[in-house]
């Protein structure tokens, strides 16, 4: 493997990576859908643009999920509030035994669908925190309203029970808006258990963390290391340096912050000095690492960025995924182990 190419195929145009699916699928979902969006009814396009991102998804569960939000979405943006009550109907949309269900909050953080914990619905989750205190549905309706950032589909990922269970897990949630024919406007989602990173959850994170710091400077980088905002979970973090090597950020190892990473004495500064040569010189894109005391290797997605008059090298990590045609496994690294 050569250096700063990850399974020989990174930092190329992304290719269409539906190993899991005949491509004929693929063709007659799209066929399907450019049919629909002839017929009288809303129109399709924030559909279609959600089914588009189906390309960037290398594991069938995640692309699963993403075609089950994108489509009750369109049942919202259809039918409105009529649509709620088949939501909760065991079937399609609700499977107590595999985990799956939807659930439905408006932008004021009141929950309306909520089949696997019923006694939520109607109960206003704006300030709820999960156990590390992300606020989670204010960090949601903060992206996805049209006053927020306006995005119309995110990613977020944070500690919550199976149905059944009270014991946390990390659960990765997709969410997308949704309006309904009256005006009002929905976030739509559903999530897996212990899902192993994707590629596009981390290049999202550090896409986040790039905006932050070009918005607010050095006063974004408490946000980015603070544990209960969105940039840390399960064994994926951020991190951000200045061009000496001085890290300035980061969600996991706070003890990290302040200090010079290319010190001889600090024991991965070989590995700090690639990752800032890769960013200057070859970046946005993913290079392997090794660090010592870990097993195998990590995955890490670099950036280089211009803000307030100052460069920035902006990365996540997570464990390093199969190569292509290797199946995904859980991964035996704990995010522990990562410190020296």
């Amino acid at each position: 493997m050569q250096p700063g190419c990850l399974n020989g195929y990174e930092n190329q145009p992304r290719k269409l990576s539906l190993r899991y699916s005949p491509s004929l699928a693929l063709l007659l979902c799209w066929l399907g859908l450019a049919i629909l969006s002839l017929a009288t009814g809303p129109a399709l396009g924030d559909e279609l643009r959600g089914l588009a991102t189906l390309n960037r998804y290398e594991q069938r569960q995640v692309w699963g999920l993403v075609t089950l939000v994108n489509a009750a979405a369109f049942q919202i943006q259809r039918q409105g509030d009529k649509a709620f009550p088949a939501f909760r109907e065991p079937g399609r949309w609700f499977d107590s035994e595999d985990g799956r269900y939807l659930f439905i909050f408006d932008l004021a953080g009141n929950q309306v669908v909520n089949p696997a914990f019923p006694e939520l619905e109607g109960v206003n989750r704006l300030d709820w925190r999960d156990t590390w205190g992300k606020p989670v549905f204010r960090m949601a309706i903060d992206k996805l309203s049209p006053e927020g950032e306006n995005r119309s589909r995110w990613w977020t990922h944070y500690l919550w029970p199976r149905p059944g269970s009270s014991k946390p897990e990390w659960k990765s949630v997709y969410l997308v808006r949704a309006q309904a024919p009256s005006g009002a406007y929905y976030i739509v989602a559903s999530g897996l258990y212990g899902l192993t990173p994707e590629r596009t959850f981390i290049e999202q994170l550090v896409a986040d963390a790039a905006d932050l710091v070009t918005r607010q400077g050095s006063a974004a980088f408490e946000l980015i290391s603070s544990r209960d905002n969105h940039f840390v979970f399960g064994e994926v973090g951020v991190f951000v340096m200045d061009p000496e090597g001085i890290e300035q950020a980061n969600s996991v190892f706070p003890d990290f912050i302040g200090r010079n990473l290319l010190d001889p004495s600090f024991p991965g500064h070989g590995e700090v000095r690639r990752q800032l040569d890769f960013a200057r010189d070859q970046g946005p894109g993913w290079i392997t690492s090794r660090w010592p005391g870990i097993e195998g290797e990590l995955a890490i997605y670099l950036r280089r960025i211009e803000a307030g008059g100052k460069a920035w090298i902006l990365g996540g990590w997570m464990p390093k995924p199969p190569a292509k045609n290797e199946p995904w496994r859980a991964s035996s690294l704990s995010a522990a182990k990562l410190a020296p």
